[in-house]
């Protein structure tokens, strides 16, 4: 049985290693993992209401999120205007500093995905690999992905694999009868692995409650 473990008041079986931590993705890969032009979107965002907020779960050292804000900042045709404008939010369980911190536009948070809130105003909520060690060290994949879909505003976007190994079936034959058009499925080829991207456009404040069987 492995050894429990305490990380900021949570109670995990076992701990992430660093290489476990890390979990590098440029924003390009990030991408084309989850079928999201984020740059594009978090443009459109701006031009139409002003500001793109974007939580990525799970974020390791937020790579994906970095890429993004110095990447609009280093652009000649958007810089600060559109850049400040953006928020884009790591949070994990194991970060390098506690609490917030700021590194070329983007932020990583020490916190607990499963639970972390969620603000009235967020676009877009991301998370590779974020369920699998939700699950593996807390045994709350699922109660993570209710409280992401619930607490988020309606028309935010949701991409996420769903590690398919470790969590039941029964919760996508329910997403998929539940939500129907406004969500989507696909396999992304993600070496060594192959992921179960789901993709949402949340239509209604309707809750979710997942089938555990």
């Amino acid at each position: 049985m492995d050894e429990a473990t305490e990380l900021t008041g949570i109670r995990l079986v076992g701990r992430l290693s660093r290489a476990d931590m890390i979990r590098s993705r440029d924003l390009e890969a990030y991408q084309a993992l989850l079928g999201i032009d984020i740059k594009q979107m978090a443009i459109d965002s701006v031009n139409e209401k002003g500001k793109f907020v974007w939580y990525d779960m799970g974020c390791g050292d937020f790579q994906a999120g970095i890429s993004l804000t110095y990447g609009l900042y280093q652009d000649a045709r958007y810089g600060k205007k559109v850049a400040d404008r953006v928020i884009a939010r790591g949070i994990d369980l194991d970060t390098d500093i506690p609490g917030d911190y700021k590194t070329f536009g983007a932020i990583i948070t020490r916190g607990n995905a499963v639970d972390f809130p969620i603000p009235s105003d967020l676009d877009l909520l991301t998370g590779l690999q974020a369920l699998r060690w939700i699950e593996k060290f807390q045994h709350q994949g699922l109660e993570a992905i209710e409280h992401w879909y619930n607490s988020a505003p309606v028309h935010t976007r949701l991409a996420f694999d769903y590690p398919t190994d470790l969590l039941p079936q029964q919760p996508l034959q329910y997403l998929k009868s539940t939500l129907g058009s406004s969500i989507s499925m696909e396999m992304r080829a993600h070496s060594p692995d192959i992921l179960q991207i789901l993709s949402i456009t949340k239509p209604t404040d309707q809750r979710i409650a997942l089938p555990r069987k």
